[in-house]
């Protein structure tokens, strides 16, 4: 018999031990909201990946892996939380195999266009 652990339970344990940063991996759940709050409990914030095609998708993504926990999406807190999109996609241009193609700043929430307000700060080329 093994014990499960998910990274809700994972993310509390973190906060728990007061760090600078806190890095998670890749958020495919409604671990999400728990990695959400965990960053706006004073720590320094943090750093995680989630699979998107773009940066506005990025944040639509993380409101409805949010709601898997039967909530409203959490705006707010994404837009006090969250500050930095980087979108990385696969190219066989560079030896990592990946190159950075959009970094934006989250400015904040358009409740009339129900949109979020993103500040481009680079967005590569094609080709480049």
């Amino acid at each position: 018999v093994t014990d499960k652990v998910d990274m809700t339970a994972l993310v509390r344990c973190a906060v728990a031990m007061r760090p600078d940063r806190i890095i998670i991996g890749e958020v495919t759940d409604k671990a999400a909201l728990a990695m959400l709050k965990a960053w706006n409990t004073g720590s320094g914030g943090g750093i995680s990946t989630l699979h998107a095609n773009n940066n506005r998708a990025t944040l639509q993504r993380l409101m409805d892996l949010c709601a898997e926990n039967n909530i409203a999406p959490p705006i707010s807190l994404i837009t006090t939380t969250v500050h930095t999109l980087v979108h990385i996609e696969r190219s066989d241009q560079f030896k990592a195999g990946r190159k950075v193609t959009e970094i934006s700043e989250l400015q904040g929430y358009d409740y009339d266009k129900r949109a979020f307000i993103l500040k481009t700060i680079y967005q590569s080329k094609n080709n480049q």
